[in-house]
């Protein structure tokens, strides 16, 4: 016989999971709408490159025709190539995103399958099982004692079958965050909460970004220098380096550590970042001058809490400190505050690690102290540019700003000047001499500034010149500028 208790059981368990069932059909549109803006932020992306492979196409037709007019025009030959060459990467890009958001809309529709089973199907099928379950109760409610009807009564109450619907529904939104968590990185969520305040920039993504980066081609890691100019003996050296330590990380031996010097603004940070991706590193920046920023004794806090998320990494982590000099300079020079810190950091490397990898940034290695130097294998020096390198500079932002990305002002597109060739821009880049590669890109941003000035969409070499021109006057303005003689000079010409 069927007990009085095992029916309780049953009529709660049911009870519960009909209360539950809104909740979850909240859950399962929740899931569908952040596939559907998932899908729909993939087909933004797929016009962008459309819209790029039309201009393009146009671009390819324009320089047919003048090579029709003219099949010995030099410039309308490479630059046809060049509209081709670009045609047939944003081509495979395009089958590329339609693979990847095939497979996003695969997955999706079996989570909402999923989903649907769990939620909606099974909420049916119980309401039918309750149902069966009272009718069954009904004629042993009536066999029973009042004494057992009052419990009934009791333990079904309102209140507290709210109170076990309301905690089965945490117990399975807990259930759904586990699997999510579980299926694209509970250890990156875990690692991304306790990120230092120190660091500027990371590696870390957000769950969405994670998910996508599963279906991401490893182009990007063997191409991983093919933006960067750089001389050939600095590109050679960075790449054994990341070679170097992409082995180091297979081997699980120690990692080298490694210092850029070099002038402000000649792509150190940006080497650091292109190493470890290309390494499959997780990173972390910061800069030296930020310890500042912390009161005594939190600065070593943040130092040691940088630290212990360095041990906890399994992908090893590449450390970048940008204006190393301002944190760890020569311990004679500093107060008890800086020496504090240097000791610090000392204690943490004083073992070379196969969970880290250290790179520090400085424009004067002389100043760092002698044990923080003590702890790097390798020294490279970044120079500036030099007028082969300038030009290609120049080109690499003119083609990013008004070539990839469409330069627009009050509503018209900007564009190069067939004229703005290799030769007019090594014009230009002989009076540069000194510039870094900050410098360059700043220079081509101004241009944005000089077009409008002159009502011209056509960026030419006159353009090119003017703001160059700009950009020196203000660079000798900034050096130059004396604040406290600017500031008598005022205060005279008012007392006159």
């Amino acid at each position: 016989m069927i007990t009085t208790r095992f029916l309780l059981s049953i009529l709660i368990s049911l009870q519960v999971f009909s209360s539950a069932a809104p909740i979850a059909r909240n859950l399962l549109d929740g899931i569908g709408q952040a596939a559907q803006d998932a899908i729909r932020r993939g087909e933004y992306q797929r016009e962008q490159l459309r819209d790029r492979r039309r201009n393009l196409e146009n671009d390819a037709a324009i320089w047919r025709q003048a090579l029709d007019q003219n099949p010995n025009n030099i410039h309308a030959q490479q630059a046809y190539l060049r509209a081709e060459n670009e045609l047939a990467d944003i081509r495979q890009d395009e089958r590329r995103d339609q693979e990847r958001i095939n497979k996003i809309e695969d997955m999706g529709m079996g989570l909402m399958q999923d989903a649907t089973q769990a939620f909606v199907l099974e909420p049916v099928r119980a309401k039918q099982k309750r149902e069966e379950a009272m009718a069954v109760a009904a004629i042993t409610q009536r066999k029973a004692n009042e004494g057992a009807l009052d419990r009934i009564r009791h333990a079904t109450s309102g209140e507290t079958v709210q109170r076990l619907a309301i905690a089965t529904c945490a117990t399975g939104a807990a259930l759904i965050a586990v699997y999510f968590m579980a299926k694209f990185g509970l250890y990156y969520a875990q690692r991304f909460v306790g990120m230092p305040k120190l660091v500027r920039e990371s590696s870390d993504k957000n769950l969405w970004q994670l998910f996508v980066s599963m279906f991401a081609s490893a182009k990007e890691a063997e191409n991983f220098l093919n933006d960067v100019v750089l001389s050939p003996d600095i590109m050679a050296i960075i790449n054994d380096l990341a070679k170097a330590a992409q082995e180091t990380k297979n081997d699980g031996i120690p990692f080298r550590n490694v210092v850029l010097y070099g002038e402000p603004g000649t792509g150190k940070t940006m080497i650091a970042k292109r190493i470890a991706r290309y390494c499959g590193m997780d990173y972390a920046i910061l800069s030296g001058a930020d310890f500042s920023q912390f009161e005594e004794g939190q600065d070593i806090q943040q130092l040691h809490q940088l630290f212990d998320r360095a041990e906890t990494s399994k992908k090893g982590l590449l450390l970048f400190i940008d204006e190393a000099e301002a944190a760890l300079r020569d311990r004679k020079d500093q107060d008890n505050r800086g020496k504090a810190l240097v000791d610090a950091f000392l204690a943490r490397t004083g073992e070379k690690s196969n969970k880290f990898m250290i790179v520090l940034a400085t424009n004067h290695p002389q100043d760092l102290d002698p044990a923080v130097l003590s702890r790097i294998s390798k020294k490279v020096h970044v120079p500036l540019p030099d007028i082969a390198e300038r030009v290609k500079i120049m080109q690499l932002y003119l083609n990013k700003y008004y070539v990839e990305h469409a330069t627009v002002l009050d509503g018209e597109q900007a564009m190069l000047a067939p004229q703005l060739d290799e030769t007019a821009l090594t014009t230009i880049a002989t009076d540069l001499a000194g510039w870094s590669g900050r410098d360059l890109e700043d220079l081509i941003g101004e241009l944005r500034y000089v077009l409008s000035s002159k009502h011209s969409r056509i960026v030419t070499q006159d353009i090119v010149k003017i703001a160059a021109t700009e950009k020196t006057k203000q660079r000798k303005e900034l050096t130059s500028y004396d604040g406290h003689s600017a500031a008598q000079q005022s205060l005279r010409s008012v007392a006159k």
